[in-house]
């Protein structure tokens, strides 16, 4: 290049070690015996640059640009073998990674071609080449290794797209794209995988993340979360250094849009970046539509940790980590006021709630009316609407002995009639026909109040409809 000043020359090895440099001003480079080993895999970048750092560097270019698998790859010498090498798609195949552009936000999609390649004779040292044939018979350049067990993959080949309708599939052509695998001895496999209407299978990218970018915790076990996407089937959470590799922990498949980073992962007081993806397919499908923010990890959301020991401010049990991810408050240890402090509502203290855990958010978790506190004091199941149930059999239901200050496991208790609208001494048609004139009126307020809202919501519904048949019949 005639404006570079000098070279920076990096050797790597095939797990993108480094194990090498030199700066030149020549461009060319032989590296010293003893440097590279026979039968191995090495990956290579050449860095210019315009100026000498005692002069200000401000012009730099790369060959290849990028970073990890992008770089070039060698080998120092064929490795003998006769096996024939195992192609597998089973997990990835061709996909369409749907993310955010760095600087605009607006939608990229990067076609991508992850697979899993095994040889007994060495992968990648008897692999000579790895490529893709396109629907419209173009080949692309060779899929690089990168090994990736976590993903499933150990060759890959990303396209950036900008525009949807450029991508070739079953709507703008056959949609099949061809593998092709050949090693050092020449055994050749080939294998096909067909992408579907992309338009149509596209899936959002998550959002509203959390921990916020930038977030200093108090312990070492944070609560990642996000918003649910819309045809999403299920979650993976990944957790990264601070700004690129390598990857320090790939959660399992998850349903839930939230997740608790196991302890003993996680260093204190170090800080990390994490990415939350999304998947169309169902669980061990082959995937072909997936999404996150970013491309980019440098620009993944980072949270740094704090000492082993977490703070608990309000003394509930629950971390102020945990309690700063959710709706809880950090200073009250009841924060939905049901009479049950946030630490036993979330049992097990990890800030979800979790199947059988009340919600420390709700005060009433199962929406049947009746608060978890009072279920809970009472022997009913806060987590299940047992509103219309009589337990103790005295033809009043939970709901109405709630309402009515009774105890549910008493028998023989006689309870105002709450279904006589007329004052007639009775609960009868004429009653029934105010019901009904009432029956579906949402929104019911002081200023416009409803008579047959029994119980208090503000609407008249199907639950007052059955605390008035309770009551049909009845003489006061």
């Amino acid at each position: 290049m005639p404006d570079a000043a000098y070279y920076l020359i990096f050797l790597f090895d095939k797990d993108l070690r480094r194990l090498y440099s030199i700066k030149t001003m020549s461009s060319s480079y032989v590296f010293p015996a003893g440097v590279l080993k026979e039968n191995s895999v090495y990956r290579y970048q050449v860095v210019a640059r315009g100026e000498f750092p005692e002069n200000d560097t401000d012009n730099v270019s790369y060959a290849p640009f990028g970073s990890g698998w992008r770089r070039n790859m060698f080998f120092t010498s064929e490795t003998p073998g006769f096996n024939v090498p195992i192609l597998s798609i089973d997990k990835f195949g061709v996909a369409v990674w749907h993310v955010s552009h760095p600087r605009t936000e607006a939608s990229v999609y990067y076609l991508v071609f992850p697979v899993l390649v095994t040889d007994p004779d060495g992968v990648p040292e008897n692999i000579k080449s790895m490529e893709v044939t396109y629907p419209d018979g173009s080949t692309k350049p060779l899929l690089k290794y990168s090994d990736n067990p976590e993903w499933g993959f150990n060759y890959l080949y990303v396209e950036a797209l900008e525009d949807i309708s450029s991508i070739q599939d079953t709507t703008n052509s056959s949609g099949i794209y061809t593998f092709r695998l050949e090693d050092f001895e020449g055994h050749v496999v080939t294998m096909t995988d067909t992408l579907d209407d992309v338009a149509s299978n596209l899936l959002p990218r998550p959002e509203n993340l959390g921990p916020p970018d930038g977030t200093n915790l108090t312990g070492t076990t944070p609560l990642i979360k996000w918003d649910p996407v819309l045809g999403a089937s299920y979650y993976k959470v990944r957790i990264m250094s601070a700004w690129s590799y390598p990857t320090i922990h790939m959660s399992s498949e998850l349903t839930q849009t939230s997740y608790v980073v196991p302890s003993g992962i996680l260093e204190p007081d170090t800080t990390y970046s994490y990415l939350v993806y999304a998947f169309e397919e169902p669980i061990g499908a082959e995937v072909d539509f997936y999404s996150c923010i970013t491309p980019f990890f440098g620009l993944a959301p980072r949270f740094k940790t704090g000492t082993l020991g977490s703070k608990d401010t309000d003394g509930d049990g629950i971390p102020d980590d945990y309690e700063m991810a959710m709706c809880t408050d950090v200073n009250n240890p009841d924060t939905d006021g049901d009479s049950i402090s946030d630490g036993n509502e979330d049992l097990n203290h990890n800030g979800i709630v979790d199947p059988g855990e009340t919600n420390p958010c709700s005060k009433d978790t199962d929406n049947d009316g009746m608060p978890d506190g009072w279920e809970k004091d009472n022997g009913l199941n806060p987590t299940v609407n047992d509103a219309l149930l009589d337990g103790d059999g005295d033809g009043y239901s939970n709901l109405r002995e709630f309402l009515a200050g009774s105890d549910p496991n008493q028998e023989d208790q006689t309870l105002p009639t709450v279904g006589n609208f007329d004052t007639d001494e009775d609960s009868d048609g004429t009653d029934l026909q105010v019901v009904a004139s009432e029956f579906n009126r949402k929104n019911c307020s002081e200023s416009e109040p409803c008579e047959c809202d029994l119980d208090g919501d503000g609407d008249v519904d199907n639950i007052d409809l059955a605390l008035f048949a309770e009551d049909f019949g009845r003489i006061e």
